[in-house]
């Protein structure tokens, strides 16, 4: 298995941005999704500015992108405040502009059209005429 650290690193491996994710993966509310504190040492930031952007951008973090908290929740988590799917970590990933953040956000896309196995473009061009 691919040490964590690997993310860490100037140079952002796909196998290592996997690994990451696959050892930080939750299910909360029968949903997959990273807690706060996760998301903000994968992008070297910390949770405020995390708690700051969810917050002057709520368009960007529907239901379906970042689930907030109940109390019952937030102790059992060690008091973190929201939990993250995947749209809500490429909007956090486009929001944040910093180097890091821009980095991860490329390898995210190569993960996911890895995985859709070239089929990112197609689902694109199916949006197209609907947005």
């Amino acid at each position: 298995m691919v040490n964590t650290k690997t993310i860490m690193t100037e140079n952002i491996s796909v196998m290592g941005l996997d690994s990451f994710i696959a050892e930080r993966v939750k299910v909360i509310r029968n949903k997959e999704v990273f807690i706060d504190s996760d998301i903000a040492e994968l992008f070297e930031t910390d949770t405020e500015t995390i708690y700051r952007l969810v917050e002057s951008n709520p368009d960007l973090f529907p239901e379906e992108a970042m689930l907030a908290l109940n109390c019952e929740e937030r102790m059992h988590l060690n008091n973190v405040r929201y939990a993250f799917g995947n749209a809500g970590i490429f909007a956090l990933a486009g929001l944040l502009k910093s180097k890091r953040s821009i980095r991860i956000y490329v390898k995210l896309i190569e993960l996911l059209v890895n995985k859709l196995q070239g089929k990112a473009f197609e689902l694109a061009a199916s949006y197209q005429g609907n947005i």
